[in-house]
């Protein structure tokens, strides 16, 4: 990418995102994330600061240079903060947006007992790479909808074999897909 836009006469500028994420390997926290589909307690709390990190980041650029483009990236618990925060981004503004490992994920061609997914139809415009056919919804419930508005056609997902996060293993046990994205070669 740093190619094309050397090319074309663009800067280019990667920043990680510094907000306070915090792990759900503690039952509390997992467990509150979980009945709360993401949205309260402690890692509610962090997606929340996450956010607002990211549209004040948004802002301050944009009042500095506004013919600035984004392209956004989240992997987990960062899916959610880069999907929420989009909201408030100028659609015109927004190049892509890439989701790994999302568990708000919303594939509705993964559900039922023979899934259009398996048939390869009805595939959702924003499904990347998703290699289990009856992958459907993440962990804390799917996203609805899962395209913003005038962001629509501009996002990817990616959720890999094995990720019970974003639901390609309806097992709990079966986790290790969660942190194959660099390793596979999509992230």
């Amino acid at each position: 990418m740093r190619a094309v836009a050397v090319r074309r006469g663009y800067s280019y500028r990667t920043i990680d995102l510094r907000y306070r994420a915090v792990s759900v390997a503690n039952f509390q926290t997992m467990f509150g994330a979980y009945i709360s589909a993401g949205k309260y307690y402690e890692f509610g709390a962090s997606v929340n600061d996450g956010v607002r990190l990211l549209r004040n980041y948004y802002s301050d650029v944009m009042a500095q240079c506004s013919q600035t483009k984004w392209v956004l990236a989240g992997y987990s618990q960062g899916a959610m903060v880069v999907a929420e925060a989009a909201k408030s981004f100028v659609a015109n503004d927004v190049v892509y947006i890439g989701l790994f490992g999302d568990p708000q994920l919303s594939l509705p061609e993964g559900k039922g007992l023979w899934p259009d997914a398996c048939r390869g139809r009805n595939l959702s415009e924003y499904r990347v790479y998703v290699p289990t056919c009856q992958t459907d919804n993440g962990i804390l419930k799917e996203r609805n909808p899962y395209q913003y508005g005038e962001l629509r056609g501009k996002y990817g997902l990616w959720c890999a074999k094995d990720d019970y996060i974003c639901g390609s293993s309806k097992n709990p046990l079966r986790t290790n897909g969660h942190y194959t994205y660099a390793d596979i070669g999509i992230a």
